[in-house]
């Protein structure tokens, strides 16, 4: 092979390589694109008991009710109250760094991978550590529930 064919050859592994990174690029943000309207959905293809409920939750946020929070908890140095005492008991069980999981996936939506990198930890354990509090929280939550 000569020097001018080698350095042909490189330019089109080289192209053939970049093609490749920007077709998966593109086939991922499509995809993030697509997951992303999957979550979303708009007012009006809500029914009408989607739309009481979403009212009622829009009455409960924007009602003025200054200290019915009993649970407070601070996370990302943000302190999120919970009016609801069964689930602020449930989440005062649980281990700081668990409960730390559960406010930031579900308070701040953070996905998994955003929660671990915060926390300095490993995504799987992340993971795992949301799945077995969330089987905690669930558990004493049915218990609560029997008991009234």
């Amino acid at each position: 092979m000569t020097p001018c064919e080698y350095a042909e050859h490189t330019q089109h592994a080289f192209d053939s390589y970049c093609k490749k990174v920007v077709k998966l690029r593109a086939h991922k943000y499509y995809v993030s694109i697509r997951n992303r309207q999957n979550k979303v959905s708009l007012f009006s293809d809500l029914t009408k008991s989607e739309l009481a409920k979403l009212a009622k939750l829009a009455e409960l946020i924007t009602s003025d009710i200054y200290f019915a929070s009993e649970f407070v908890f601070a996370v990302l140095n943000v302190k999120i109250g919970i009016a609801d005492h069964i689930l602020g008991k449930a989440l005062s069980m649980l281990q700081p760094d668990k409960r730390d999981i559960i406010l930031q996936y579900y308070f701040f939506g953070l996905n998994d991978k955003e929660v671990a990198e915060n926390l300095r930890l490993n995504r799987r354990t992340v993971t795992q550590r949301r799945n077995n509090s969330l089987k905690i929280l669930r558990r004493f939550m049915e218990d609560a529930a029997d008991e009234e």
